[in-house]
């Protein structure tokens, strides 16, 4: 004896809730993406020994928590301006910033951001 079973019907897959899903997605990579450009700090390597004589003299600056030391004299953060307004007087037209891993990443980049607004090329060692 032969018995049928009852044929089951596909049913339809709803796009309902997918639709939904890529929607929700959608919003969300919109919504947290951001189209401007990160500010970008260029820095110069740092000159190779046994440069020539015609290369400007470099200040060495030192970033701290509360001001600078710039050529080994202490100088407040006010001052830093005049400072370098001296140096470049002098022909200077270089800096060569030297870090320790006591300075943090934020005073890093305000250093890196105030020296090249003076107009001053950076080259940065450890």
């Amino acid at each position: 004896m032969l018995v049928k079973a009852p044929r089951h019907q596909r049913r339809r897959l709803s796009m309902t809730s997918l639709i939904d899903v890529v929607f929700l997605l959608l919003l969300f990579f919109m919504l947290t993406s951001t189209f401007s450009r990160f500010a970008q700090t260029e820095i110069t390597p740092p000159v190779q020994r046994g440069g020539t004589a015609s290369q400007s003299p470099a200040v060495l600056a030192k970033p701290l928590s509360d001001g600078w030391l710039i050529n080994g004299v202490a100088v407040s953060n006010e001052a830093l301006t005049e400072t370098m307004k001296t140096y470049k007087d002098k022909g200077a037209e270089r800096v060569l910033l030297g870090v320790d891993s006591a300075l943090d990443s934020q005073r890093l980049v305000e250093a890196l951001e105030s020296l090249r607004v003076m107009g001053l090329k950076v080259s940065i060692s450890r």
